[in-house]
């Protein structure tokens, strides 16, 4: 357990999951913000070291309900596609984020609706697999 001022991580992390909103959103795009973060790693790693030469170890903490709403991808689509046939459509080149080597904690929110199914967490463990991520803790 990691600890900085005094809370820990995990604390911090409880801390957000309680204060998100109650109400869902018009849009979330997970895999739009996964993108951006994969390329300002790509660009950090390309332009700083540690002092020994080394390089970062990089982390992303998502805590989310997972249910992507944007024009990559529609989890409450009840047609929704399975993360292989996604992949072999144009969507996933602008979806798949390049997360090669980076530590990605996810906790999942559960709000109980069916979209949130075995079939989600199956998609988003191929996702992150996909993208390089490791390890992926739900």
């Amino acid at each position: 357990m990691v600890v900085r001022g005094g809370l820990c991580v995990q604390k911090k992390i409880k801390v957000v999951r309680d204060g998100l909103p109650k109400q869902g959103m018009e849009q979330t795009r997970i895999m739009s913000g996964l993108y951006d973060l994969g390329v300002a790693i790509a660009n950090h790693r390309a332009s700083f070291k540690k002092e020994d030469g080394s390089a970062f170890d990089y982390r992303i903490i998502i805590v989310s309900d997972l249910l992507e709403h944007s024009e990559l991808y529609d989890a409450y689509d009840r047609g929704r596609e399975s993360f292989e046939e996604w992949l072999k459509g144009p969507r996933a080149r602008a979806g798949i984020a390049d997360l090669e080597s980076v530590r990605v904690d996810v906790y999942q929110v559960q709000r109980g609706i069916s979209p949130q199914d075995a079939a989600l967490e199956k998609f988003w463990a191929r996702y992150f697999s996909a993208s390089g991520a490791y390890p992926v803790k739900a």
